[in-house]
């Protein structure tokens, strides 16, 4: 509407305005011209709002001012997709999620997430800032996110192999505060049991084995996430409003006792192990150095010149939990419940572990202590259904990139990007609206679809974009999966899983989760 506004003052020339000057004089001109500028000002909107394209991309009319198309996207998100992909192709503008952007499917995101200037942090941060929502004191995010990347993809996937024992010890810990040595247990939702273990994994590998064991560094790895999201449920009414919604992030970051709860309890944790840590590196030419990421991150200099290296690491820390521990446990949370709503597969799932265990000559009565890095990544099956489940996500326009050139983008299509816009990617159309090559189920659930393709679930690309692609794919991925698989296997391994009832898939993306009820048997032989 601002754009409007400004085109029509635009055109709006110096005889005209010495026109009204005469005007304005008199009662009658004023009422006339105020009533001339209103039924202009309407028109002119309807006729913005309705326009067919702008700057060569189709448009997706709207009558709201502010709220745009965010009624119809919400009521159903998968017809939205559907029917404008459908009607205007592959780009298009469209007014949603707090204004105007362009949503992009197909081959054409590859022109965004291959062109460095469409930044996915900056983009994320417009809707989901964490640093903001944590209260800490605003810094450089993509120094920040270059680090991290850094530190992962040279000390985190370099060494999955030797991780995974730990790996394996710290889920059986973190299954087993959930469910003890019950032979049979009921649970009300998946997610609890998944978070716990992945909670204790990555506090392992994160900061260590010995910092593991410390419980109030457990729950904020844990909990950190669930406690101040439940501070900043979604409100459809403060959605088309951008700034509005920053604030709020503010607020929550400045005032939630939760927030100010995991971040002294993350900081007291640290700090000791820290001041232990430098006073070995520099006073002990003996001391055995820990492997896990905390020594790798102390090691940098960018750590060590801080000045409260315990709050770097906080900071640092605080951004994995809600980037990667919350999508892991999320990740695992659907592929379970797809399985419970596909019982057949646990047994297809365990004999394929048993022929391969029995093939590389182990005892197949062995429980998941024998899983190795190697070992996984020949569960073909269990890899095809970790990716078509999360393919399968209810996820449809996501993934913002803000655009930071400072000329304007010309797309394959002719349309045209300006700076400074946001540009989405239609997830939908790229994972289920027939983008599937061979397929011709591909909006339907089919767990071993890729066991024959090639198609590993840490392989990115245009038609499996969960991970992103290019240079913005997650530096982290391999070991999500492979935190993700080792979940798996050991439940199934251990367990005999069944649903209570119904499970659920939601269709909205308010929330991805599916939900239902289940129950665990402890097996007596796994041959």
């Amino acid at each position: 509407m601002l754009q409007y506004v400004k085109e029509f003052i635009d055109r709006v020339d110096t005889k005209t305005l010495d026109q009204c000057k005469d005007l304005v004089a008199t009662k009658y001109g004023v009422v006339g011209i105020s009533a001339a500028v209103g039924l202009a000002t309407l028109f002119g909107y309807n006729k913005y709002t309705h326009r067919e394209s702008s700057y060569g991309i189709p448009c997706v009319p709207y009558t709201i001012p502010f709220v745009g198309s965010n009624i119809e996207y919400r009521k159903n998100p998968v017809e939205f997709c559907k029917k404008w992909n459908r009607k205007l192709g592959p780009v298009f503008r469209t007014h949603l999620l707090g204004g105007e952007s362009v949503v992009v499917s197909g081959p054409l995101v590859k022109e965004i997430l291959l062109n460095e200037n469409f930044d996915f942090i900056l983009g994320l941060k417009t809707k989901f800032d964490v640093i903001l929502l944590l209260g800490f004191e605003p810094g450089d995010d993509l120094k920040d996110a270059e680090f991290v990347r850094k530190i992962i993809t040279k000390h985190l996937t370099p060494n999955l192999n030797a991780y995974t024992s730990r790996v394996v010890k710290a889920l059986k810990d973190g299954a087993y505060a959930m469910l003890g040595n019950a032979e049979t247990t009921e649970l009300d939702h998946v997610y609890p049991l998944v978070q716990s273990m992945v909670a204790k994994t990555s506090a392992a590998i994160l900061v260590g084995e010995e910092l593991s064991e410390d419980k109030l560094l457990v729950d904020s790895f844990k909990n950190m996430v669930i406690d101040v999201g439940s501070e900043l449920k979604p409100n459809p009414w403060l959605e088309p409003f951008g700034s509005l919604q920053r604030l709020r992030m503010w607020y929550v970051g400045k005032t939630s006792k939760n927030v100010a709860r995991h971040k002294a309890q993350l900081h007291s944790c640290l700090k000791k192990a820290v001041e232990r840590r430098l006073d070995h590196m520099e006073n002990d030419p003996t001391w055995a150095r820990p492997n896990d990421l905390l020594q790798d991150v102390l090691e940098y200099k960018e750590c060590r010149n801080s000045n409260d290296i315990a709050g770097f690491l906080v900071r640092l820390i605080s951004g994995l939990i809600f980037a990667a521990i919350h999508t892991t446990s999320e990740n695992s949370s659907i592929v379970l419940y797809r399985l419970m709503q596909n019982p057949h597969l646990m047994d297809e799932l365990l004999e394929e572990q048993n022929d391969i265990i029995a093939a590389e000559g182990l005892d197949v009565n062995s429980g998941p202590e024998v899983f190795t890095r190697d070992l996984l990544k020949k569960f073909v099956k269990l890899d095809s259904l970790c990716r078509e489940s999360m393919r399968m996500r209810n996820d449809y326009i996501n993934l913002p990139h803000y655009y930071k050139g400072t000329t304007p983008f010309v797309l394959s299509t002719g349309g045209v990007i300006l700076p400074g816009e946001m540009v989405y990617l239609n997830l939908w159309a790229n994972h289920v609206e027939g983008s599937q090559p061979g397929s011709s189920n591909s909006d339907t659930f089919d767990a071993l679809r890729f066991v024959s393709q090639s198609k590993e679930s840490s392989k990115v690309g245009q038609d499996f974009l969960i991970f992103g692609m290019g240079r913005h794919a997650c530096p982290g991925r391999w070991f999500a999966i492979q935190e993700m698989q080792t979940i798996i296997s050991m439940l199934i391994r251990t367990y005999k899983i069944s649903a209570i009832g119904d499970v659920g898939f939601p269709i909205g993306d308010s929330s991805t989760i599916p939900w239902g009820r289940l129950k665990l048997e402890k097996r007596s032989t796994v041959a």
